[in-house]
């Protein structure tokens, strides 16, 4: 079932997923492995950083998956096997820009916020 969540290895992927929310929709961005929960108040601005760099070709590549980032990985896996229904997976290499990303997204609650990209 988690295989059938994403179309690569999840230690490959790099993958911006869209949550329908009630009130408002939330973001996970997911890096080779390594998760970034968008305003998680516990960690500042590692978001938006990880999606800059993604987009700028800074990656590090090398960097040893935490703990923290499996514990992550299969809370979250579990989550969206749940709730099929109310995600949708944007593959990064499939965007040249995170502008392009931003009109890509397909719940309409917070996308034309997002369109001028303002993660």
């Amino acid at each position: 079932n988690k295989s059938s969540i994403l179309a690569e290895p999840i230690n490959k992927a790099n993958v911006l997923i869209e949550i329908s929310g009630f009130k408002a929709n939330d973001y996970l961005l997911l890096i080779e492995g390594r998760v970034f929960i968008k305003d998680y108040p516990l960690e500042k601005n590692t978001f938006n950083d990880a999606l800059d760099h993604y987009f700028l070709g800074s990656v590090d590549l090398f960097k040893k998956l935490t703990d923290k980032d499996l514990e992550r990985l299969k809370i979250s896996l579990a989550w969206f096997i749940k709730n099929k229904t109310r995600i949708k997976i944007h593959y990064l290499s499939n965007y040249h820009s995170l502008e392009e990303l931003g009109r890509e997204f397909i719940f309409t609650k917070e996308s034309s916020h997002y369109n001028d990209t303002e993660f």
